[in-house]
């Protein structure tokens, strides 16, 4: 590969980076004036969720997923997660990234203009320490 083609490279990579970092939303955690765990802490909390709380024109179709970050490795078993919309369920399959990254994607092509409500209602550290507070919920809403 050719010097410029490299840096051309990197530099796509880097804004791929910035464009996935910036459409996160941080839930719970010290610069949202959430809780600061002490150091050393056992309790596990969620460090973002994309699409963020109260994301508006969310994409409905293609290859969407909602993606729960976890500040520990997670009993995968113990995580009950749930996306709705209109007190309905969403049918979807989750996935694991590890044991840190939770991945929900639907079964069916989203509705326009319609929000969804994502929540985790229970869940375990690897070590068993319950994820805190819970219950968790974000809503979305889809584009046209």
């Amino acid at each position: 590969m050719r010097h410029t083609q490299y840096k051309r490279l990197i530099l796509l990579m880097s804004i791929a980076s910035l464009v996935f970092i910036s459409a996160c939303a941080y839930l719970i955690g010290p610069e949202e004036g959430g809780i600061t765990p002490p150091a050393g802490s056992t309790t596990p909390y969620v460090i973002f969720t994309n699409p963020p709380n109260g994301q508006a024109n969310v994409q409905r179709t293609g290859s969407f997923m909602v993606q729960v970050e976890f500040s520990m490795e997670m009993n995968p078993g113990s995580v009950n997660f749930m996306m709705t919309t209109g007190g309905a369920p969403v049918s979807g399959s989750i996935y694991w990234v590890g044991y840190k990254m939770l991945q929900f994607i639907p079964h069916t092509i989203f509705m326009p203009n319609t929000t969804y409500e994502c929540a985790i209602t229970a869940g375990r550290s690897s070590s068993g320490f319950p994820l805190t507070p819970l219950p968790l919920t974000w809503k979305f809403t889809t584009g046209f």
